[in-house]
C-alpha cells in the first residue's frame, strides 16, 4: 500500500489571470479515450442511491460561504499514477470503523507508454466489482480498481454533483495548482498534449479527480480539529468528501 500521508505535491502552474477552471471535458483532458460504461446490478444501484442521500450534520453549503468571505479553498492534487475514472458512476465508501479507518474504492485510469492505446477505441460494458482485491503492481491494465485507506476520518459526505456539465461547483475553488487548465491562447488539443506528456513524463497524474482542499471551510465550521484535513473525490454523478489525518492507496483488480 502506498503511504500519503505527508503534504500533498504536484507540478504547479499560476492560472491565468481571470481565469478559474477551463479545460477540455474530463475524460479527454485525462487522455482517458475509451468508454466505460456501467452496467450495476440492482442492489448496487440501490446501494448508490443510499450513500447518494446520506449527509453529514453540518450545512451542506459550508463550501460554497466563498462568495461571502472572497475566499475560495484551494485544491492540491497528490502524486499518484492514477486517476479516478470520470467514465464510470462509482465511487464506494465504507464509512469509519472501530479504529477511525475509512475506505474507499473506484476505477482508477493508468496511463503508461507501454500499453497498448488502440484499446482506448472500443467501448466496453463492464460490471462494477462486488469486492475489491488487491493486486501486486497496478501496472499491465490501464483500468483497475483502487482502494483509500483514510485514518482517523472523522467525516464522511458524498454528494450528488452540482450540475450535468459540473461535478462540483467550479468557481468556488481556487484550481491554480492542477496543471490540466487552459493556458491563455492555447486550444483544447494543445492542453490535452500537454497533459498527456506532463503524465507520462513524470509518471503521475496531473489532475488524478482527488484533491486536499486548502483553506477548508468545512475544517473551519468543524473547529479545526487537529492534524485533520479535507480531501475531495470527483466521481461521475456524484462526489465525496472526507475529514481524516492521512491517506494511502493500494492497487487492486483489472477491470478491463
Amino acid at each position: 500500500m502506498k503511504d500519503c500521508s505527508g503534504p500533498l505535491s504536484c507540478p504547479s502552474r499560476m492560472a491565468a489571470p481571470g481565469l478559474h477552471r477551463n479545460r477540455p471535458p474530463r475524460a479527454s483532458a485525462s487522455g482517458n479515450a475509451v468508454r466505460l460504461l456501467w452496467a450495476p446490478s440492482r442492489q448496487q444501484r440501490d446501494r448508490l442511491q443510499s450513500a447518494k442521500t446520506r449527509h453529514s450534520n453540518e450545512p451542506s453549503d459550508l463550501q460554497f460561504r466563498w462568495r461571502k468571505t472572497g475566499m475560495k479553498p484551494r485544491l492540491r492534487p497528490p502524486t499518484v499514477p492514477w486517476k479516478v475514472s470520470p467514465s464510470v458512476p462509482h465511487i464506494g465508501v465504507t464509512h469509519p470503523d472501530v479504529d477511525g479507518s475509512a475506505y474507499v474504492t473506484f476505477i482508477g485510469f493508468f496511463k503508461t507508454a507501454g500499453l497498448d492505446a488502440a484499446a482506448d477505441s472500443v467501448t466496453a460494458i463492464i460490471p462494477v466489482p462486488e469486492d475489491f482485491v488487491e493486486a501486486s503492481d497496478w501496472h499491465g491494465s490501464r483500468h483497475r480498481l483502487v482502494q483509500l485507506e483514510f485514518s482517523n476520518c472523522l467525516r464522511v459526505r458524498q454528494t450528488p454533483a452540482f450540475a450535468d456539465t459540473e461535478v462540483v461547483e467550479e468557481e468556488a475553488y481556487d484550481w491554480s495548482l492542477v496543471p490540466s487548465n487552459m493556458r491563455e491562447d492555447e486550444t483544447a488539443e494543445a492542453c490535452v498534449q500537454r497533459v498527456h506528456d506532463l503524465w507520462l513524463s513524470t509518471g503521475a497524474c496531473p489532475d488524478p479527480g482527488m484533491y486536499e482542499v486548502e483553506g477548508s471551510l468545512w475544517l473551519a465550521a468543524l473547529g479545526r480539529p487537529s492534524d485533520a484535513r479535507h480531501f475531495l473525490l470527483l466521481g461521475h454523478d456524484d462526489y465525496l468528501e472526507v475529514i481524516a489525518d492521512g491517506w494511502k492507496w493500494k492497487p487492486g483488480q483489472a477491470v478491463l
